[in-house]
């Protein structure tokens, strides 16, 4: 049964955990009556149940209410012959499965306990199976059909998902939240309050280094010291590229950086959720940086628009500013020709005697070296990604972005796909220099000025002109050098975004062109 109705379900707004008990004990009376039971299955294949649709000018992927009506006969019986590993209907193997986990659930509500997904997992493996018929994922699915089902969110059962994403607090940056420490104390909260009672929430400062991304975050702040702000906040896939960043700290500064080891937990999602919504955020770009393959582009859909098996609770999982800066094949390529002034300097530096003619012939032979090893990288296109392609088509998010399915295409005709961690491991500098770039490009194009009279501005802009005219040249760039942005005369930081602002679009445009390394 189907209709036009859309759900959404957030664990702030969760029912008091005894209606929630009432509700799985008529659950399994009706189950048990007429053998038939009424069910939200979490990863429905029905047409048309998840799709995209635009909530208040944002496009996420929404859940239409759809339930099905599942058999369900004697559950203890068809799990014996589970274990005895006899062959049953697939249907009748999930309620069974479904229905001993129900009971897990149930009891730990009544003790008003709180456990990882994985611990159900353990406590149902079957140790004598050949294989784990317990697997986390259908753990997880099975909790969230439950959920569905009853019109709850899945932490109201006080089951947590695994910790994964961790984020980069540079100095001076503070970030106050309110983390839920019970989840049953905060369902049976008395609702009339505004304050939250310290029996089951705490106030706590996440705050230089990487700290772990904390789960049932109720709010959050930012708190900046005089005189700082978050010039932007950079999404990456791994953990490994974070360090490369967070040991040189050449432009990061005053950057948050949000790392999803791998696919996103819910507890991510919801972080960086929270994060776009932040006042002091709002005109901070989000960019993401990734893998150039079919996994780093699914991660974004995920972060941006949401995924189909949690399209239940879009609404406090997506990051609509969030846009994809690549890098891409193109990008990667140019590499070694805008690293040549870099490795020349440093050659001079250690080799001061060294000739000019010997020390282009070292770095000819250093930048060919790096482009064969740069054009290995790149993986050829599988089978496996026609179907992520569907996917992808499916929900209709390429439409949205121009720029990834051009990169798609380019993907399905020619060797283009790359991860990160294979271009550190060739040259380390090219993530560094790549990423400075891409924020210096946005920031210093967003970045709000004071007003002062047009005379002075046209001064300020003739002065940004010529300093900027001394500094461009091949081994020096306003973007490209991992330094940051070349000043002379005097030039302040608070000046050249005036000198910027005072500039024509044209020569904007040219000058972005002419600076920019990638």
């Amino acid at each position: 049964m189907s209709s036009n109705t859309f759900i959404s379900f957030d664990w702030r707004s969760a029912p008091n955990t005894n209606d929630t008990i009432s509700a799985i004990i008529k659950l399994l009376t009706e189950a048990d009556s007429s053998g038939l039971v009424n069910m939200r299955l979490s990863q429905s294949t029905a047409a048309d149940v998840v799709s995209l649709q635009e909530r208040d000018g944002t496009p996420m992927v929404r859940r239409r209410e759809y339930i099905v009506r599942l058999a369900c006969t004697d559950a203890l019986q068809w799990l014996i012959k589970l274990q005895s590993r006899r062959k049953v209907d697939n249907q009748v193997a999930y309620w069974a499965k479904l229905w001993q986990q129900v009971r897990t659930l149930q009891s730990m509500m009544v003790n008003q306990q709180q456990v990882k997904m994985r611990a159900i997992q353990y406590k149902h493996a079957d140790p004598t199976a050949r294989s784990n018929s317990w697997a986390l994922r259908q753990v997880k699915q099975r909790v969230e059909d439950l959920a569905l089902s009853l019109g709850v969110h899945p932490a109201a059962f006080g089951v947590l998902q695994e910790d994964s994403g961790t984020v980069h607090i540079p100095e001076r940056i503070k970030i106050e939240i309110v983390k839920i420490t019970d989840i049953h104390l905060y369902n049976n909260r008395d609702r009339t309050k505004k304050w939250l009672d310290r029996s089951f929430a705490i106030r706590s400062v996440l705050q230089l280094g990487e700290p772990q991304i904390p789960q049932l975050v109720e709010s959050l702040a930012l708190r900046f010291e005089r005189g700082h702000r978050v010039d932007a906040v950079v999404v990456l896939e791994h953990r490994n590229v974070t360090e490369i960043l967070g040991e040189h700290q050449y432009g990061l500064k005053d950057v948050l950086i949000v790392m999803t080891a791998g696919f996103p937990s819910k507890s991510t999602r919801e972080f960086l959720h929270m994060l776009s919504k932040a006042p002091k955020l709002s005109r901070v770009p989000f960019l993401y940086v990734s893998d150039h393959d079919m996994k780093g582009f699914t991660i974004f859909q995920v972060l941006k628009y949401g995924s189909k098996t949690c399209a239940w609770s879009s609404e406090i999982m997506v990051c609509p500013q969030l846009e994809y800066v690549g890098p891409t094949k193109a990008e990667m390529l140019v590499g070694p020709s805008q690293y040549r002034p870099h490795f020349e300097r440093q050659r001079q530096a250690d080799f001061p005697r060294e000739t000019a003619k010997a020390r282009k012939e070292v770095t000819d032979r250093w930048q060919h070296r790096l482009e064969r090893r740069l054009a290995k990288q790149c993986k050829p296109w599988l089978k496996k990604d026609d179907a992520a392609v569907r996917g992808f088509a499916s929900l209709g998010w390429l439409d949205y972005e121009p720029a990834i399915n051009q990169q798609i295409k380019q993907m399905a005709v020619e060797d283009s796909k790359f991860r990160l961690a294979d271009l550190c491991q060739a040259d380390e500098r090219y993530l560094r220099i790549f990423v400075e770039a891409k924020l210096r490009e946005r920031c210093l194009l967003r970045r709000r000025v004071r007003p002062e009279p047009p005379a002075q501005r046209s001064q300020t802009a003739l002065a940004f002109l010529h300093a900027s005219s001394q500094t461009l040249d091949t081994s020096q760039t306003l973007l490209g050098d991992g330094l940051g942005a070349q000043l002379s005369d005097g030039l302040e930081a608070d000046q050249l975004g005036d000198g910027l602002e005072a500039l024509s679009p044209d020569a904007m445009k040219r000058l972005l062109e002419q600076t920019s390394c990638f």
